[in-house]
């Protein structure tokens, strides 16, 4: 069961910095996540916890499927910064083993 799990963490994630190049920062986030799944098997699911600056998140992502659980204890939507991170990742990681963006 440990073999079907992976740990992103949130030091490589973290979210986007007050006065910085906000898409720079986003860049280097998904690089950081694309290096993490970039060898990614069927079957494996990758758990990222987050910190939205205001309190924690989770998600559990599966590449494979193109889904992402999210679980926030506060009930709230997703905040941009994470749905970007999480949108940009995901294609480029689609990209990256040849499936294309699905529309």
């Amino acid at each position: 069961m440990d073999q079907r799990f992976e740990f992103i963490s949130p030091v490589l994630i973290s979210p986007v910095q007050h006065n910085v190049d906000r898409a720079a920062y986003v860049r280097e986030r998904v690089k950081n996540i694309i290096q993490i799944l970039r060898n990614a098997p069927k079957g494996k699911l990758f758990l990222m916890p987050y910190n939205s600056s205001q309190h924690w998140i989770f998600a559990v992502i599966d590449p494979w499927d193109d889904s992402v659980l999210y679980f926030n204890p506060l009930g709230n939507e997703p905040g941009d910064d994470f749905k970007d991170l999480i949108t940009m990742a995901l294609n480029d990681w689609k990209l990256l083993v040849g499936r294309g963006i699905r529309q």
